[in-house]
């Protein structure tokens, strides 16, 4: 089997397998402070804002973050609503037989 091989982002001639890619990166990056990290994935090092966001419109790792984000959104917004309260003692009481939406809005 293979070895998948990646290279530096902030060097490109240095090339090492991919499980040791975030070490690398790790002790690489004190070489060259001001660099930009991707927002979707901290492997991907920018030198420069324009860089930065031209990789982020095509990152294959943003549609991934904005699903998690969406779903998390999703699971405390049920959360909340579980613990919603149905019934809200002391609320005024309508009688809808005395209501003339109507004649209000006229």
């Amino acid at each position: 089997m293979a070895t998948e091989m990646a290279r530096c982002p902030f060097n490109k001639q240095h090339v090492m397998a991919t499980t040791v890619l975030q070490r690398h990166i790790v002790k690489c990056m004190k070489n060259y402070p001001g660099w930009l990290v991707c927002p979707y994935n901290a492997m991907h090092q920018f030198p420069d804002t324009d860089t930065l966001t031209q990789h982020m419109l095509i990152c294959p790792f943003k549609e991934t973050v904005a699903t998690l984000a969406q779903r998390e959104y999703d699971n405390d917004r049920r959360k909340a609503l579980a613990h919603a309260p149905v019934h809200i003692e002391g609320i005024r009481e309508i009688n809808l037989s005395e209501e003339d939406w109507d004649e209000e809005y006229l």
